[in-house]
């Protein structure tokens, strides 16, 4: 990347194919484009998990389950990149954010907007979120 010009999401998915490339990766990571997505569903109040399953069906992933971490990169305001990390085993998300850990309120807005997908994908159990500093 040249100075300053900004991590984009084709950058970004450019990493995540490599990360689901390794065969010693612990985890997937889902594209740019998946929370998107969610988030155009939560706002516009038309989440269909029939079609984010289609998804997952094109990058041959039959269940997140399978994984025991998931990589959700998450672009705020077109100006900044957070990650957020779901562990299914332990039912947690992870936001971890160069800019200090997520206030609450941003939290809620995450677990809201993944909730849906969460309760179709991973059965209908109680997810916790956590706002993470991610040192620079």
């Amino acid at each position: 990347m040249r100075p300053g010009k900004w991590l984009n999401d084709e950058i970004i998915n450019a990493y995540v194919r490599l990360i689901n490339m390794r065969k010693a990766s612990k985890g997937y990571a889902l594209n740019t484009f998946f929370y998107t997505m969610l988030e155009n569903m939560s706002l516009n109040k038309d989440y269909k998990y029939e079609k984010l399953s289609r998804v997952l069906k094109k990058q041959k992933i039959t269940s997140l389950s399978n994984f025991p971490l998931t990589l959700i990169p998450v672009n705020i305001r077109h100006t900044h990149w957070l990650l957020l990390v779901l562990d299914p085993k332990l039912r947690q998300i992870s936001v971890l954010d160069s800019m200090g850990p997520a206030s609450n309120y941003e939290c809620e807005t995450y677990l809201k907007t993944l909730g849906p997908f969460l309760r179709d994908h991973f059965t209908d159990q109680d997810w916790t979120i956590v706002p993470l500093a991610v040192p620079l």
